[in-house]
């Protein structure tokens, strides 16, 4: 199964006060751990906005996890599944993208959902089938992926699964902040 990694970098930073992707964790680039995480089991990675060399970037105008999405699933040319990350998680681990991959099946996505019952639409596989369903009107991309997977379906990997993969959140905790910087390291190092 052909599987592109794609990694959500657009956005304007503002929490952070600088731009995430290039912050650094044990010498490290945020966008560059993440590439390297997802290497371990798909084919290729595709970096969806920001201002790093090589990125893709479309619409400079669109913004949102939904957009990068759309535009992710459009470069996937060939591929059978997307795994989606945004650039502020950091602590993605492999084992959990290769279970997520593993569980997937086609035509629905797959993503974790937390202890509070939100799914993790930042930490998911997706099939590259559903670019259809990402229109654009103009620039503006309507709904979010949240809206998108209650029309389409989603496998929910729920907390004793995830949990049993030694997974505990990490892969999904937002580094969007200096507070959550600061968490983050504090909790899982760096």
């Amino acid at each position: 199964m052909r599987t592109i990694g794609i990694i959500t970098a657009g956005g304007s930073s503002s929490r952070m006060g600088r731009d995430k992707a290039e912050i650094e964790i044990d010498g490290l680039a945020m966008v560059d751990r993440i590439a390297d995480t997802l290497l371990a089991h798909v084919d290729e990675v595709i970096v969806v906005g920001g201002s790093r060399p090589g990125a893709l970037v479309d619409h400079d105008e669109i913004e949102g996890p939904l957009a990068g999405l759309a535009i992710g699933l459009s470069a996937a040319d060939g591929a059978d599944a997307v795994f989606l990350s945004a650039v502020d998680h950091p602590y993605l681990r492999a084992e959990t993208v290769r279970r997520l991959i593993n569980r997937f099946e086609g035509t629905t996505a797959v993503m974790p959902v937390d202890h509070n019952g939100n799914r993790q639409v930042l930490c998911a596989v997706y099939p590259p089938i559903w670019a259809e369903q990402t229109e654009f009107e103009g620039i503006t991309l309507k709904g979010s992926i949240q809206s998108l997977i209650d029309r389409l379906g989603y496998t929910a990997i729920e907390p004793d699964e995830w949990a049993s993969w030694a997974e505990d959140g990490r892969s999904w905790f937002s580094v969007d902040s200096p507070a959550r910087l600061d968490e983050a390291v504090r909790r899982f190092g760096g």
